[in-house]
């Protein structure tokens, strides 16, 4: 048979790959075996219906190495250091979308097949496999973004007898990873799920084939009022008096008492210094809730201001295209404290650089040093002088995966801006009042030493890190040290205020800075500070944190869902659904323009009007109602929504849900094709390709003694499971081969003997 001799001619092309011949190495990861004789988590044992699974207490057994090389014609060679095999095994280039999910060309709409070499046994390969949901597995080694995939495994043995389910594995796949959990087993009948474990495993690291986190260009800059964030400024302890300070006011004790927050304070694990809270891997910020904060931080995007601030005549940016601003106590907004920025985006040769070109700190605060009363800068133009002061990047993206597609930034990035040379660049007043005797002030590095007078920024780092709401979020890790010294008269010769500032960024992409955590303004180190002067540790506005389903219908679905733990800006809830993922298509239905269709109760719901049997995406948005202190003008702000990425990759932050009604007919579509029969006595072993068509649970034979009309045939075989060779003694000579589905067979393919 030609298809046996195909398959015998690509068996012997690997069989001839020695071990030694392995190349490059395109991933390799570090794995430990679930313990299956300890309890096992339920969202292990019953993964579906969910987008947050808690895998972290499984024991774990042996630790073990799976390495892939790259070797002949992009064949694979893969060793699993657990496998008592001395040899790696060998597969087909077909196999590498299997093996590097995470770097898959073709859709899971389309099966793999592939061949598998141990040694001198050559097998087939056959997958299908289906994503159940997107959101966040919890491991021993650490959170991961995932998404839930099943995949019925079909083998067929030496190439020989057709294709058998061989096993069911459910994987939890890493955007950026790969699989980093994985469990597996016998299959049912239909193959849609596991009847009895046989392994699982957890990943502990990942040495190689990783992909980087990036965050785009447009991801970071956004449309006025597109976005909003809210966060905790934590409360401080007071040096030495030990009590809750919001102000150093507070802090009664004597000399040297101030109003800090320790580092150690603000996450579960402490952490000293800021250089041993940057040098771990993830990061937990829940110990900050509502209690804890002394202030309430909202940030938005808005046009520039001009009646709101003078930096913009002083500055030149009124035509800037837009105006960060953040207002800390904006629950109070007549003892807030403002802090505005004026950025402006620019295609360079080489990059993408948005310019921070001026600023407001405090705005409207009268009293207090420089630092703590309302002081402004200007990073744009010329000064009264004439001399031209230098630009300051805020963000550079200085990466493309190809000419023409979108910049994005990743870890080791570094900019800067030219060092100041004594430029009219600060403003210490209240605007508008007159600017008055020394309000003008200049700035430059304290001594010309090198790295002074600058403000430079550098990624440090990726990881994940967890929320006050208990949302997990990838993010970049960015350090940006501001470093000049301040003088009263041109030429600066007279020194009144020094700032070496290190501020801390985790950016998260589509969401921006969710933690910022800034030193005292005039720090001798950058990582070995103990307290800070602010933080900013964001809570919202998040979609929820998980959603799963509670029960289907032939026509209804009804889901929950977890918003966080901090629930007090949200003002309401959207629903979406559609019978194909929103990461790649908008959603076709959601609880505002269907609204007949949903039933929201608190934080559950019931979808009606749905079709039985129907696979169907489902997510959910959170909804704030925000007030623009400016302007006064409310907005109702809604969180992130697929198909928007947060891991740089097909990230799947939004968590989708994916839930079937019940019931339903569902009828094979396509023919069974590659039928074929051999002859052995009065036996006949018939075969044909299995079928990627997903309403197929088995199949059926039928067979007639005379050329007939399809209808004419009868069963000869009702049904033969999911294999794909079936040996029987009949008494017909022509037979049929169709799909069985619960509703129907389908379209057939024939063999006449």
């Amino acid at each position: 048979m030609q298809r046996l001799v195909v398959l015998a001619a690509s068996a012997t092309l690997l069989i001839g790959v020695p071990a030694a011949a392995a190349g490059e190495i395109l991933h390799q990861a570090k794995w430990r075996t679930v313990d299956l004789d300890q309890t096992l988590p339920h969202d292990l044992t019953h993964p579906e219906g969910k987008t947050r699974w808690e895998l972290s207490t499984v024991v774990l057994s042996d630790s073990w190495m799976r390495t892939i090389h790259e070797i002949n014609g992009g064949a694979l060679s893969v060793r699993d250091t657990r496998n008592p095999f001395p040899g790696p095994v060998h597969y087909s280039p077909a196999a590498r979308d299997w093996w590097m999910p995470h770097r898959a060309t073709a859709p899971l709409s389309e099966p793999l097949q592939f061949s598998e070499i141990e040694g001198r046994d050559a097998d087939e390969l056959w997958i299908r496999t289906q994503v159940l949901g997107s959101g966040w597995v919890f491991l021993p080694s650490g959170p991961r973004e995932a998404k839930l995939q099943r995949s019925l495994v079909m083998r067929s043995t030496g190439g020989n007898g057709g294709f058998r389910p061989d096993r069911v594995v459910y994987r939890w796949i890493d955007p950026r990873a790969g699989a980093v959990a994985e469990v597996w087993g016998r299959p049912s009948a239909d193959g849609h799920s596991i009847v009895e474990i046989e392994g699982a495993a957890t990943i502990e690291s990942l040495l190689q084939g990783g992909l980087p986190l990036k965050i785009f260009r447009d991801e970071i800059e956004i449309s006025p009022f597109q976005r909003l964030a809210l966060g905790f400024d934590r409360m401080g302890t007071c040096v030495v008096g030990l009590n809750s300070c919001v102000e150093n006011a507070d802090c009664t004790g004597g000399a040297g008492d101030k109003c800090t927050i320790p580092i150690s304070e603000v996450t579960t694990i402490p952490h000293a210094t800021m250089g041993d809270l940057i040098a771990a891997s993830s990061w937990d910020f829940t110990p900050t809730q509502l209690a804890d904060s002394r202030f309430e931080i909202g940030s938005t995007t808005a046009p520039i201001n001009a009646a709101e601030t003078c930096n913009s005549g002083q500055c030149g940016f009124a035509t800037s295209p837009q105006m960060g601003r953040e207002d800390k106590n904006f629950v109070d907004p007549l003892n807030a404290f403002i802090t505005l920025s004026a950025t402006e985006g620019e295609q360079r040769t080489g990059d993408y650089t948005i310019w921070l070109r001026g600023g407001v700190r405090h705005e409207g605060i009268a009293t207090g040093a420089l630092g703590e009363s309302e002081s402004r800068f200007c990073y744009v133009g010329t000064d009264i002088n004439g001399d031209t002061r230098p630009d300051v990047p805020l963000w550079r993206f200085a990466h493309q995966d190809m000419a023409g597609a979108e910049w994005y930034m990743q870890t080791g990035d570094a900019w800067a801006n030219t060092p100041f040379s004594c430029e009219q660049s600060v403003f210490n007043h209240v605007c508008p009042n007159s600017c008055g005797l020394f309000c003008e002030l200049w700035i430059q590095g304290c001594s010309g030493l090198p790295g002074e007078g600058q403000q430079a920024s550098v990624v440090i780092g990726e990881g994940p890190v967890t929320l006050p709401s208990g949302h997990t979020i990838n993010t970049l890790l960015i350090r940006q040290v501001v470093d000049f010294c301040v003088y009263l008269a041109d030429g600066c010769g007279f020194s009144v205020e020094s700032v070496h500032q290190a501020i801390y960024f985790w950016v998260a992409p589509n969401i921006g800075t969710v933690v910022r955590l800034m030193s005292e303004q005039n720090e001798s180190s950058d990582t070995t500070f103990t307290d800070l002067q602010e933080t900013d540790l964001k809570y919202g506005l998040f979609p929820p944190r998980s959603i799963s389903s509670s029960g289907e219908t032939d026509t209804t679905i009804s889901i929950s869902w977890d918003p966080g733990t901090v629930t007090h800006h949200i003002d309401g809830y959207k629903i979406y659904w559609d019978t194909d993922s929103g990461a790649t298509t908008a959603y076709a239905f959601d609880s505002v323009t269907n609204s007949l269709q949903v039933n929201v109760s608190g934080t559950s719901a019931t979808i009606s009007g749905l079709t039985a049997g129907t696979d169907y995406y489902i997510t959910v948005t959170a909804l704030s109602d925000y007030t623009d202190i400016a302007s006064g003008v409310m907005t109702t702000y809604e969180s992130l929504l697929l198909p928007a990425t947060t891991s740089g990759a097909a990230g799947p932050l939004p968590p989708e849900l994916v839930a079937t009604t019940s019931g339903g007919l569902c009828t094979p579509a396509t023919e069974v094709i590659g039928v074929s029969a051999t002859k052995s006595g009065s036996s006949i072993e018939m075969c044909w390709a299995a079928s990627a068509d997903a309403c197929v649970d088995g199949y059926t034979i039928l067979g007639a003694t005379s050329r007939e009309p399809a209808g004419n045939f009868s069963p000869v075989v009702p049904d033969t499971g999911l294999v794909t060779c079936h040996t029987f003694d009949p008494s017909e000579t022509y037979f049929i081969v169709v799909g069985k589905g619960t509703g129907g067979t389908g379209p057939w393919g024939h063999f006449g003997m």
